[in-house]
């Protein structure tokens, strides 16, 4: 698992795009990012054009139960990607479904 936090860590958003673009297809590998707005995103691929993009921790206040999950292909991931480490609005690319996790 890899995690990063732009733009306080030493990567940069042509970097994460590249971590993104090649993050391999093995269960259990997932990258995270953090912009400056304070909002998360994780990333898991399943296969060469199918991406889960997960929001942890949906709510506000934000609530460990719930994530909402994606389901995209590699163009919507990139500009979903793209729009969230610039801090625009991003949410309107997806269509979410609320998830309610089982916490062990």
């Amino acid at each position: 698992m890899w995690h990063y936090k732009l733009p306080d860590s030493e990567i940069d958003k042509e970097e994460a795009m590249k971590i993104v673009k090649t993050l391999p297809t093995e269960e259990g590998n997932f990258v995270g990012f953090s912009n400056e707005k304070g909002e998360s995103i994780q990333i898991i691929r399943f296969s060469q054009d199918e991406f889960m993009l997960d929001i942890p921790s949906y709510g506000i206040p934000p609530n460990p139960e719930y994530l909402k999950q994606a389901y995209v292909d590699t163009e919507k991931m990139q500009e979903v990607i793209r729009k969230f480490l610039n801090n625009e609005e991003w949410m309107s690319l997806c269509e979410w479904e609320l998830i309610k996790q089982k916490i062990v």
